[in-house]
């Protein structure tokens, strides 16, 4: 872990910070893709029993 006595390695710390960047703009992604996928299968059913939503239903 970290020990307060030791120098600070800055190339370590460069390293580490760019590897929990990539790691947390993967993981978002991945997020956002999981939230924000279409199933053309619930889409079709949706069209076919009639339960789309539409711009006229906002009104």
């Amino acid at each position: 872990m970290v020990s307060p006595s030791s120098k600070l390695d800055l190339g370590n710390l460069i390293i580490f910070g760019i590897l929990g960047f990539i790691f947390s703009i993967t993981a978002f992604w991945l997020i956002g893709k999981e939230t924000y996928q279409t199933n053309k299968i619930k889409k079709y059913t949706s069209y076919a029993t009639g339960t789309q939503k539409t711009n006229q239903d906002e009104c």
